[in-house]
């Protein structure tokens, strides 16, 4: 047989997650990735440095609040950035 591909992109996708975080704690969080683009900082393992790119936000995850503990399980999303190759 024989493969015939030709990629046109790939994407980055970060996992982003945080655990028993205040009501206040998620809201900015959330404030903080409202926008349709936000400009992140984080350590690429590809380049063994960290770069600042420019990434959109996917679906949300949280659970219900917990009311005795006054805090969320947890609050998770991935963003991404779409990286077109070059030629």
């Amino acid at each position: 047989g024989r493969m015939i591909k030709k990629r046109t992109g790939r994407v980055v996708k970060l996992g982003l997650e945080w655990r028993f975080r205040t009501l206040a704690e998620c809201s900015q969080v959330l404030q903080a990735f409202a926008s349709e683009y936000t400009n992140v900082e984080f350590l690429d393992a590809e380049s063994a440095d960290y770069k600042t790119k420019t990434f959109y936000t996917g679906g949300i995850v949280s659970p219900l609040f917990n009311m005795t503990l006054g805090r969320w399980e947890y609050l998770k999303f991935n963003i991404i950035q779409s990286i077109p190759d070059e030629g």
